[in-house]
């Protein structure tokens, strides 16, 4: 049992304290008005004057200030046998210290995805604070501002007619919010429904101009432009699929997904999953990039095929960027330039798998912009400001696993591959060809031509392969 053995604090919402599955008993009244403020600033000394001047809106009597030390005294008595929980007294006012992990807050704070925050509140924020409601009010605002990530994440992702009655009561409930309202505005819109996106802006606009005498900012004003010209941004999704059997390679991965750099190149030999990896890892990026995801496959190494143009692939770019086909240049510095452009307002991600060279790499690069782009290639593109990711063999373990078995034999296997994870993932596949029986162990055959000849058998069935 984490977060100090089941130690539980909660603010989003009614006061929440919980130590395993036993709610403990918080007196009521204003003693747990004064615990909800302390676990609002856990680690920060709270002086007895502003505790004073939550508790009584402002004007706190006489004896307000007893009247605190008896329910600080009350407090300890409650959290006495809490498990990493501390409450101190200064000349400076009370610090509350919580074990990490056990405030609803904190955890609501700390998540990167915004559904994973909004799921720790259980209602109105403080709900025990009926005197002042300055602090609940901000926690609202953070709430708020969670929810707007949430449903543009959803927008963005294609979910926009399952969030169009959502946004419709947030709209309604707070209209001067108008990044609420702009997703609104594009959802409607993918959906079909443009007179409808048109009509929320303009209740908008009048609102904005009636109570507070505004106009939208420019962001909504640009949005409702393209709504009338019928030109959003295209968002485009190409990463292909993850792969299905990606094994290891857990450090390199965050290499990858953890670095500041806006460009990260991954290079090694043929066969050692560079794609695998940088796809991987371009899955598990990818929400953090909601203007779409950009996918090439430059050719570098393919057999039987040229190498692809930096031309080429920025046209193919524009065009799934959403510019007009006919507004595509045919020049190439043009096409650049035009694609730099295109990204500077957008955080997209851009996948380069399989490139040649640095030369080939360079024009497909933005400028500075929020965009991050990941390479793969044979060789390591040393004059590219990039981060650099050099793969390896796979260790044996992971080898082994690659291959759904962990007997002698696989060992055998992984060796004959050299431990490297696009003939481990083909002799894998090789093996379950044309049966429905999985793989339940390997054996050693004896080659009848070719190097490493290898076995796999089911209770169904047998094949073998020769891997080179």
């Amino acid at each position: 049992m984490n977060a100090v053995e089941g130690v539980r604090f909660g603010v989003l919402g009614p006061l929440l304290v919980t130590h395993g599955q036993r709610d403990v008993r918080v007196p009521a009244g204003q003693p747990r008005q004064v615990l909800a403020l302390l676990l609002v600033h856990t680690g920060q000394t709270v002086s007895v004057d502003h505790l004073m001047s939550v508790l009584w809106d402002g004007d706190p009597p006489a004896s307000a200030r007893k009247a605190v030390q008896v329910h600080v005294s009350q407090l300890r008595r409650a959290l006495k046998e809490l498990p990493g929980v501390a409450l101190h007294w200064s000349r400076q006012g009370y610090r509350l210290d919580v074990p990490a992990g056990s405030l609803d807050l904190h955890r609501f704070r700390s998540a990167a995805d915004p559904d994973e925050a909004l799921s720790h509140w259980r209602g109105p924020a403080l709900a025990e604070l009926t005197t002042n409601t300055q602090l609940a009010n901000q926690l609202e605002e953070e709430r708020l501002a969670a929810v707007e990530r949430s449903v543009e994440k959803k927008v963005r992702g294609g979910r926009h007619l399952e969030v169009i009655g959502e946004l419709t009561g947030y709209v309604a409930q707070h209209p001067t919010r108008e990044r609420l309202r702009g997703a609104l505005m594009t959802a409607l819109h993918r959906g079909g429904r443009q007179a409808d996106a048109l009509r929320v802006y303009e209740e908008g606009r009048r609102h904005l101009a009636d109570e507070l005498g505004l106009d939208p900012c420019q962001e909504l004003q640009d949005l409702h432009t393209a709504i009338l010209r019928g030109d959003l941004p295209a968002v485009p999704r190409e990463l292909p699929k993850a792969p299905e059997h990606f094994v290891g390679r857990t450090a390199e991965v965050a290499l990858v997904t953890g670095s500041a750099e806006s460009v990260v190149a991954v290079h090694g030999p043929g066969g050692q999953g560079k794609s695998a990896l940088v796809v991987t890892a371009a899955h598990e990026l990818a929400e953090l990039f909601p203007d779409g995801q950009l996918y090439a496959d430059l050719h570098g190494a393919t057999p039987g095929r040229a190498p692809q143009s930096p031309g080429e692939v920025i046209r193919r770019f524009l065009r799934a960027l959403g510019t007009p086909p006919l507004a595509v240049p045919t020049e190439e510095s043009e096409a650049a330039a035009l694609y730099r452009s295109t990204l500077a307002r957008r955080k997209v991600l851009v996948v380069l798998d399989n490139a040649v060279d640095a030369a080939q790499v360079g024009p497909l690069l933005p400028g500075e912009t929020g965009t991050k782009v990941l390479i793969t290639s044979r060789r390591m593109l040393a004059t590219l400001g990039a981060r650099h990711v050099r793969l390896d063999p796979l260790p044996e373990a992971d080898a082994v696993r690659l291959l759904g078995d962990d007997g002698e034999a696989a060992k055998e296997v992984a060796r004959a591959c050299d431990h490297l994870p696009l003939a481990l993932t083909i002799a894998r596949r090789g093996c379950a060809a044309g049966r429905t029986g999985r793989p339940r162990r390997w054996r050693a055959g004896s080659p009848t031509g070719g190097t490493g000849w290898t076995s796999c058998t089911s209770t169904t069935s047998a094949c073998g392969r020769a891997s080179s």
